[in-house]
Formats: structure tokens, sequence, C-alpha cells
């Protein structure tokens, strides 16, 4: 059933989707947020949310798979600085880190590694 859903044009839908829960994610105030009191949890969960954000877009582009991992790379990469920059300028009772650029950049970085052989 999993497979299922990672073939286009599903896959498609579900990196839309995911990129738009990190969108409202990141646009909810920061008091509104669970607060984990564990060492810097909070960087292992953004490295992971977009991590899966650009395997899900690496799926979806229907290009050879360094193509696609390049896209998707520069799509999550970009988005997540875009997120941090608009935390600073527009949303409430949130700030630019670099520790959570960081965080976002590795897991961008790792996720496909470690799924190439499954894009």
């Amino acid at each position: 059933m999993p497979s299922l859903w990672l073939k286009r044009p599903r896959v498609v839908f579900l990196a839309i989707l995911w990129t738009g829960c990190i969108f409202i994610l990141s646009a909810l105030p920061g008091k509104d947020l669970p607060q984990v009191d564990l060492w810097q949890s909070d960087k292992l969960v953004h490295a992971l949310m977009y991590g899966i954000m650009c395997y899900l877009w690496a799926r979806s582009i229907s290009k050879p798979l360094f193509s696609a991992l390049l896209g998707a790379v520069l799509i999550s990469s970009c988005f997540g600085m875009a997120m941090e920059w608009m935390q600073e300028t527009f949303f409430i009772d949130r700030s630019f880190d670099w520790m959570d650029v960081l965080a976002n950049e590795i897991g961008v970085m790792l996720i496909p590694v470690f799924f190439r052989k499954r894009i």
C-alpha cells in the first residue's frame, strides 16, 4: 500500500501536502507549539521534516535520478531558508535561527543519500 502512494501523481499530492504542513507549522506562533525538553530535539524534527519533504519532491520529479535529487534539494533548501526568513519577518512570536537552517539542510542532504536507490 505505501508503494502505491509513492507513485505519480499521488506522490506529487503528498509532496505538496507535506510542504503545506511545514508552512503551517512554521507560521504558528511559537507559544502554540508543544515544548519538548529533550536536548535539541527540535533540530531533529527540523531535519526529519525537511528530509521527508526532499524525499517526496525527489519522487515527484520525473527526471533521471541526479536531476530529481538536485531539483528536490534546491526546492527543499530554498523553502527552508524562506521559512526561516518569513519567521523573522512576518510570523508572530517566531524568529530566524541559523541552527534551524543547519538542521533543515542536514535533513535535506542526508535523507536522499540514504534513500537514493528507492527514488
